[in-house]
């Protein structure tokens, strides 16, 4: 019996013409699929790069009425920033890779406006934010600081001048804030003070609240007269103080003030607190001292020699109220609010508004 054979089946192979009709369809296919040539495959990334930007930016802007002291907010900011928007650049070379763009010198200047407006614009997104949640969800009370002014001067600016004022806020620490023109002449350096009400904000982070306002205190009584300065009624424990000592404190007194007038500030200081330790009772050589030390911000003197006063007169009402502003200066609002409360229940009228401030923050 015969085995039937084998058949070989051979495939024919495609033609020239076939050949050619694939390549075609390929080529056909593949211009379909592709994107626009030229500049155009990157320039609406970079005008919805550029919109996204403008949005943080606005809404930077918006949230900077917050007015921000601390730097952790900015350098978070910036950080985030920089972090989404390389991401974001990075996401959008991806796509314009996998369809294919033109490497044109115009086509890398586009991919890197996008890389700078990706990262200012998440920048500025990220921080207005941070700040706008840290001011919504904070519900702590304002807390109130009194800078001393350091330096002033008028400054050009969009709608005219206005007053620049540098402040010292705590230690080393200095504010500047930009007041209206007509602030200027009611600022005196070394003497005037920027009152700040600040929150804590719900992450910690410290912000002004409203604009700041000036305080001016006035001139503390001047020995011209040191003695008709001194009441009538001498305190208790006055009479303790020989006559001949209280005669002498006044005469060390206008010593002092000829001295400070002349510039002798040194001199002028040691004698006013000679005088005191001749006539500890003496209210108005403490006046002065205080009035002789704020130029040089000796805070620390000038409340030990407040405190002298009304631990020896505790009826001292100018005693309390002195040590008061200068704990305020200190930006100690707990010392100033017991101070300023003693002195308003001896009748002092200023004390009584300092304490009312205090007690409602």
């Amino acid at each position: 019996m015969s085995t039937p054979s084998r058949r070989r089946i051979r495939r024919r192979a495609p033609s020239v013409e076939e050949r050619r009709r694939v390549l075609e369809e390929e080529q056909r296919n593949r211009k379909r699929a592709a994107p626009p040539t030229g500049p155009l495959a990157e320039a609406t990334p970079t005008l919805v790069t550029a919109a996204l930007a403008v949005i943080g930016l606005a809404i930077y802007l918006f949230a900077r009425r917050a007015s921000l002291l601390d730097f952790p907010p900015y350098e978070l900011g910036v950080a985030l920033g920089i972090v989404l928007g390389t991401l974001y650049a990075l996401a959008i070379f991806q796509v314009l890779g996998r369809h294919g763009h033109p490497r044109t010198g115009l086509a890398l200047l586009l991919r890197g406006v996008i890389v700078l407006l990706a990262v200012a614009g998440a920048s500025f997104a990220t921080l207005g934010l941070l700040t706008l949640l840290n001011v919504t969800l904070d519900r702590a009370p304002a807390t109130v600081h009194r800078a001393l002014v350091v330096e002033k001067s008028l400054a050009p600016g969009a709608s005219g001048q206005f007053t620049a004022v540098r402040a010292e806020w705590a230690g080393d620490v200095f504010l500047t804030v930009n007041l209206p023109e007509s602030a200027f002449d009611q600022i005196e350096p070394r003497r005037s003070y920027v009152v700040v009400r600040t929150h804590s904000g719900a992450f910690g982070w410290k912000w002004i609240e409203g604009s700041p306002d000036v305080e001016t205190p006035p001139p503390p009584a001047t020995l011209e007269s040191p003695i008709a300065a001194e009441p009538s009624a001498l305190p208790t424990g006055a009479a303790s103080v020989a006559e001949g000592d209280r005669t002498e404190a006044r005469e060390v007194a206008r010593r002092a003030l000829e001295q400070l007038r002349a510039g002798a500030h040194d001199l002028g200081i040691a004698d006013l607190k000679r005088a005191i330790d001749l006539d500890p009772y003496y209210t108005s050589a403490y006046s002065e001292l205080e009035k002789a030390l704020l130029p040089q911000r000796d805070y620390d003197t000038i409340a030990e020699y407040w405190g002298k006063l009304v631990s020896i007169n505790p009826e001292s009402r100018d005693g309390w109220y002195g040590r008061a502003k200068t704990r305020m200066a200190q930006n100690d609002e707990t010392a100033a609010l017991q101070d300023s409360t003693e002195a308003c229940k001896l009748g002092h009228l200023q004390a009584c508004v300092m304490a009312e401030t205090l007690r409602g923050l």
